[in-house]
């Protein structure tokens, strides 16, 4: 954060990073005499306005908002930690997840910039863990603070509605229960209700779905809007990747999903000497995947790992195709790689139940 304000900008600490700032200054000034609907609608008017009250009580201090962004950017590992803890019961694993979100490149620059990424990559999180504390140890005082989180993670971006989505697909395929994990009356079919009806109120009321037009309903045609702007600059995507709709354009999903999650790692986006930069982001993913691969087994023997996998999965999918560039997508999957930390662990023993371990 220090560097990037005294020394020099690191990559995205300009740009929007420095029109957050702005946008939250004049909103400090203004008196409020604005549409909060509007800015509760649209998750980066949403955050210049959370971080406009801190400048009404502290003045125009940048230094005191980007020491917030590290502090939250901490408390992302620790609840990766968490996590990790709640989901495998293995300390040392647990050490391992909370390390890597340490260390996690991503993390650390969004930590020290003025971006609504780590506002996502926290209420993601905090929804995770709920959900983690409801499906496998049954506290159902955990469902309503796992829609709620939800909630908050989809007013700073549309997609994470798909958190929902995710988790109703996954009621939907799963095939076998866990062997720990007791599937209830209202596991099985309280919460899909819970969720679908968080789903249409979000629909309903149009918060947070700015980028998808205000509504799901509207998706399609704010989609194309998406796909029809020319991005400058040389990072952004081949004309030919241009989904223009119909089933025509179908083989064209898998290549934007490859593509969001490993590029510039695909030959064909590598257009510049700062490209190479991004390849190592592109080649941790890849290792993730890797890793989730040798422990699909396990994963799919455990359902409360299998959902998150489902909803790191659909929130990927929804998320590749509104990414027309390679850099907007470097910053908006790794919105999602908090639960590629928590699949990709190397599982090299059985995990064992006899670590004490305590959580709230």
């Amino acid at each position: 954060m220090l560097v990037n304000n005294y020394v020099v900008y690191l990559p995205h600490g300009d740009g929007d990073a420095l029109g957050f700032e702005r946008k939250a200054y004049l909103l400090s000034t203004s008196g409020y005499d604005i549409d909060f609907v509007q800015y509760i609608a649209s998750g980066s008017r949403f955050f210049a306005l959370i971080s406009s009250f801190l400048y009404v009580v502290v003045g125009r201090q940048p230094l005191v908002l980007g020491f917030i962004m590290v502090l939250l950017g901490v408390w992302c590992v620790k609840l990766v930690h968490k996590a990790s803890l709640l989901l495998f019961k293995d300390v040392i694993v647990a050490k391992k997840a909370a390390w890597i979100a340490a260390l996690f490149p991503q993390f650390c620059l969004h930590s020290a910039l003025l971006l609504k990424e780590i506002p996502v990559n926290l209420f993601l999180l905090l929804s995770i863990v709920s959900f983690i504390k409801y499906w496998k140890y049954s506290q159902a005082s955990s469902l309503l603070p796992f829609v709620f989180f939800g909630v908050m993670a989809t007013l700073f971006h549309s997609g994470m509605l798909f958190i929902f989505i995710g988790l109703i697909m996954f009621n939907m395929l799963k095939s076998k229960k866990d062997t720990v994990v007791k599937v209830s009356f209202a596991k099985k079919y309280g919460l899909p209700v819970l969720v679908f009806s968080a789903v249409i109120v979000i629909n309903l009321s149009g918060i947070g779905l700015s980028k998808f037009g205000g509504s799901l309903e509207s998706a399609t045609e704010q989609f194309e809007t998406t796909q029809n702007f020319k991005t400058r600059g040389n990072s952004a995507y081949p004309q030919w990747m241009s989904i223009d709709g119909g089933l025509s354009d179908a083989w064209k999903v898998p290549i934007r999903f490859i593509a969001f999650l490993f590029a510039p790692l695909l030959p064909f986006m590598v257009k510049s000497a700062g490209h190479i930069i991004g390849l190592l982001d592109a080649l941790i993913y890849l290792f993730f995947f890797y890793r989730m691969y040798k422990n699909r087994h396990f994963l799919k023997s455990n359902t409360t790992a299998s959902a998150i996998l489902i909803i790191s999965l659909v929130l990927s999918l929804v998320f590749s195709m509104g990414v027309t560039n390679v850099g907007t997508g470097i910053r908006h999957r790794a919105k999602i790689a908090p639960l590629f930390i928590l699949l990709f662990i190397p599982i090299q023993r059985k995990i064992t139940h006899s670590k004490s371990y305590r959580f709230k």
